[in-house]
């Protein structure tokens, strides 16, 4: 994808990381795409899994864009360092999180 559609975004949302945390730019930061990759994954419709599969929330929403669209990917972006930020977001953004 051309880097005019990709958008510097934050694996865990920034209000909420440490100052460590915010320095840890190539931990922390990951390029989304502005065709509605940073908009599904910034309110928790889709998250990225351990080892880096895209996992979609039952969301009736956006269903039909994230099955078309994103549903089962892979992220290169994921890596063993940024895993801590995907989880985070698993459990506190996305909005499938399974019961405890």
């Amino acid at each position: 994808m051309p880097g005019t559609f990709l958008i510097g975004a934050h694996i865990k949302k920034r209000a909420l990381c440490s100052d460590a945390e915010r320095r840890g730019l190539a931990n922390i930061a990951m390029l989304a795409c502005t065709f509605g990759c940073d908009a599904v994954y910034e309110h928790g419709y889709v998250t990225v899994a351990a080892g880096g599969t895209l996992q979609a929330a039952d969301s009736p929403e956006v269903a039909t864009y994230i099955q078309e669209k994103l549903a089962g990917r892979t992220v290169s972006w994921w890596n063993d360092s940024r895993e801590p930020y995907y989880q985070w977001h698993r459990t506190h953004t996305f909005k499938d999180v399974p019961a405890a």
